[in-house]
């Protein structure tokens, strides 16, 4: 039989064996379990009982991975509109969990966790964005504003260039 315990080490750590003198012949050897917290066998019993118990709620997680990976592949395409290139940032990242969960919430709309983790993701969006977001409640609006931030930023870019001594 394995001994599995966690040892006296307080900071994250790998996992290590060591043996305790009890005063016996027969000294026993334990295997810390380290950062894991648990032994690898008890770790996938604890997976596997967790991805059990969300089928009858969530249903297939294949089905709702496949479906998932269309809704970010969509996602993807939108940033590449705006950017040119399917790099994210913090605020997409935010986003792309609010749209799973949004999925999550087409399939048990009656689980508030659901719509409680869209609305915080969407909060964590827009605290990434931070002071680069438009506030505004049409798009021309928006445009407007947009045009006049990009026009006061190239003014500022003009100012710093023209005020910089030549090398």
């Amino acid at each position: 039989m394995t001994n599995f315990r966690q040892c006296s080490q307080k900071e994250p750590h790998v996992r290590h064996e060591w043996v305790e003198d009890q005063g016996a012949f027969d000294r026993p050897i334990y295997h810390c379990i380290g950062i894991f917290g648990e032994p690898p066998e008890e770790q996938e019993d604890a997976a596997q009982s967790i991805l059990d118990s969300r089928l009858a709620t969530y249903g297939d997680r294949v089905t709702n991975m496949e479906a998932a990976a269309m809704m970010v592949n969509g996602y993807l395409a939108g940033v590449e509109v705006r950017t040119g290139s399917r790099e994210i940032t913090g605020a997409d990242f935010a986003a792309i969990m609010a749209l799973y969960k949004i999925y999550r919430f087409a399939v048990t709309p009656d689980y508030a966790d659901n719509s409680d983790d869209v609305m915080g993701y969407m909060k964590i969006a827009i605290e990434c964005v931070g002071d680069r977001m438009i506030h505004a409640r049409t798009a021309e609006e928006y445009q407007e504003q947009k045009n006049r931030r990009q026009a006061d930023e190239y003014e500022l870019l003009r100012i710093s260039i023209q005020d910089t001594p030549p090398l």
